[in-house]
């Protein structure tokens, strides 16, 4: 929290100092130009060449004060975001999730998991761990979320990025901040991708090529020495004007060429500059993980294809000026240059640039998972094993406040195996499931967790905990559930090995049903590839252990009962549940028994 402090204080006093500096500079620009024009005006009674001379100093002085205001502008959008994402990040030591993302996108309620266990959402697992501000790191991140990985040397490999990563506060900063200097939209990747597969805009035949390059050289040379000699009086103005309005028609004939170009790259101006600089960034970077070098050998060549095209990329914001558009055509065809330029651009990198967006998008997502760490110090890596399939200590909820959650310790030993939970109503069954699901999802990103050893075999999860009936296709809750369940059972005979959480089976039908088919639920995930934990208020399914004394084992959630009513301890025991509550909670509330 000190850490975040300090940058924030950095982050003010820079916000504040560009602040004035860009107020200084819209004055300036503004007083040039009125001082040009009063000079042009009081000198032109006396000389054209002095009143010209004035003008196109004056002109000249304008341009440069553009070009200072725009790199202000940008360096004081820089500190504006920064000082913004440094609260979400305090926002997020606090767990406060308002204005955090939410993926809601990306929520599936027929995913294996992602709605019981919180993955999206408001208040959701993403908005914990999401810093991306890419539409390609944003999409990374969820499909880790989604479809992890099971392959322990690439969950290794991802630790090892997320452990070097989250000791550079300062590069993380600089790259999240430099991402959310733009917004984008779904379309720009889209229009990008068709730019760079599209057939060049201009021609391409030697003759025609030819002329086009004696055109935008010969044309712009002409047309400045004509404006020199125009000022020192030796020819006509009309000359050198006539010669700025054939560049300025000849802009007009290329127009729809012009429009190619325009349309993928000026568009997705802000993107293109925002990918070049991020490219910089992590290509300048001295990395030591596989992962890290990985992405860099990926972006070999991308700083020099950066540097290049965000030069370019800035010259051509100018021409948004309408006043610059015209001088700037009319002097030097500067969209026809342009244009040329970043087609040669586009020739050169077409092959390269969607393998640069998915080092980028994949590096986005390491940030955020790095940043995470770096706000959890407490927080440990997962270990690898095939047996036990889960061995942790101290294992909490993530999303619960530090000073509000309760630890536990928790041993799955194999495939073919059960935990039955039995507990009363509200003692912790429900949130002990999730937690167990939930830090699953963050090991198989390659994330630390909030436990002090959490050893396990990678597996694919699969929950029922919270079913939803629907109207619109006339499906009760029991019904839904029955769905689930088969989808589970249906989804284990591929001999997938799997993680299986269930929250109170059949809970929507009488009590003698219930049983039975939570009995013939257990009895068939026995024989399947999973590892089950089951939660239920059915005290009776404990007996199973009679039957199956090596593959199911009981566990309890207790209630106590104090002077002041009931204590909820939260703490996990083996055996079957000995306590209720839902009698005295009745009464509580004054539903009379």
């Amino acid at each position: 929290m000190d850490l975040y402090l300090s940058y924030q204080k950095e982050a003010e006093k820079g916000y504040s100092t560009k602040k004035k500096q860009l107020q200084m500079w819209v004055i300036l620009r503004i007083l040039t130009f009125l001082a040009t024009l009063v000079g042009v005006l009081l000198l032109s009674d006396l000389s054209w060449i002095s009143a010209s001379v004035a003008g196109f100093a004056g002109l000249i002085l304008f341009l440069v004060f553009v070009v200072i205001h725009q790199k202000v502008k940008k360096q004081f959008l820089y500190f504006q975001k920064k000082r913004t994402l440094i609260e979400a990040e305090k926002q997020r030591l606090q767990y406060q999730f308002d204005n955090l993302p939410t993926g809601e996108a990306y929520l599936d309620s027929l995913h294996p998991y992602t709605r019981d266990l919180d993955i999206f959402g408001k208040g959701s697992l993403f908005s914990f761990l999401s810093r991306t501000h890419t539409l390609l790191g944003e999409k990374r991140l969820a499909q880790w979320l989604r479809f992890p990985s099971l392959d322990t040397q690439i969950l290794t490999q991802r630790q090892q990025a997320i452990q070097e990563l989250a000791q550079k506060t300062d590069l993380r900063l600089h790259f999240q901040t430099t991402a959310h200097l733009s917004e984008e939209n779904a379309q720009e990747q889209t229009v990008l991708n068709t730019w760079l597969q599209n057939e060049p805009a201009f021609p391409t035949q030697k003759n025609s090529f030819l002329l086009l390059q004696v055109l935008r050289w010969a044309l712009p040379l002409l047309t400045i020495l004509a404006w020199i000699a125009a000022i020192l009086g030796q020819i006509s103005y009309s000359f050198s004007i006539n010669f700025s309005i054939l560049q300025l028609v000849l802009i007009g004939l290329f127009q729809k060429k012009l429009l190619t170009v325009y349309q993928g790259v000026g568009k997705n101006i802000a993107f293109l500059q925002k990918c070049a600089t991020l490219w910089q960034i992590i290509e300048q970077q001295n990395f030591e993980s596989p992962s890290l070098q990985k992405i860099q050998q990926n972006l070999k060549g991308s700083k020099l294809a950066a540097t290049y095209l965000l030069k370019k990329l800035n010259l051509f914001e100018y021409r948004f000026n309408g006043f610059a558009f015209v001088i700037l055509n009319g002097l030097f065809l500067w969209d026809i240059q342009l244009a040329l330029a970043l087609e040669n651009w586009r020739t050169a990198y077409q092959q390269k640039v969607p393998l640069w967006l998915e080092a980028l998008a994949e590096t986005e997502a390491l940030m955020s998972l790095a940043s995470f760490a770096f706000n959890h110090p407490n927080y440990h890596y997962p270990t690898f094993s095939q047996e036990p399939i889960l061995k942790t200590t101290d294992i909490a909820h993530p999303l619960i406040p530090e000073n509000q959650r309760v630890s536990n310790h928790f041993t799955l030993n194999r495939l073919g195996e059960v935990a039955l939970i039995t507990g009363a109503n509200m003692a912790g069954k429900s949130t002990f499931l999730r937690t167990l699901g939930i830090n699953t999802v963050l090991a198989n990103l390659g994330a630390p967790l909030p436990a002090s050893h959490f050893e396990y075999r990678p597996l694919e999860i699969f929950t029922s905990m919270r079913i939803i009936d629907s109207l619109q296709d006339g499906t009760s809750s029991f019904f839904a559930e029955l769905k689930r369940l088969k989808q589970i059972l249906d989804t284990l005979q591929t001999k997938r090995p799997h993680l299986i959480l269930l929250d109170e089976i059949l809970r929507g039908t009488n009590s003698k049903d219930r049983y039975l088919g939570s009995e013939a639920v257990i009895k068939q995930l026995l024989k399947l590839p999973a590892a089950s934990v089951i939660a239920s208020h059915d005290v009776a399914l404990g007996n199973l252990i009679n039957d199956f004394p090596n593959q199911i084992k009981n566990y309890a959630f207790e209630v106590e009962n104090v002077a002041e009513g009931l204590h909820y301890p939260y703490k996990i025991s083996e055996g079957i549940c000995q306590n209720t509550n839902a009698v005295f909670l009745m009464q509580k509330m004054g539903i009379q028994i």
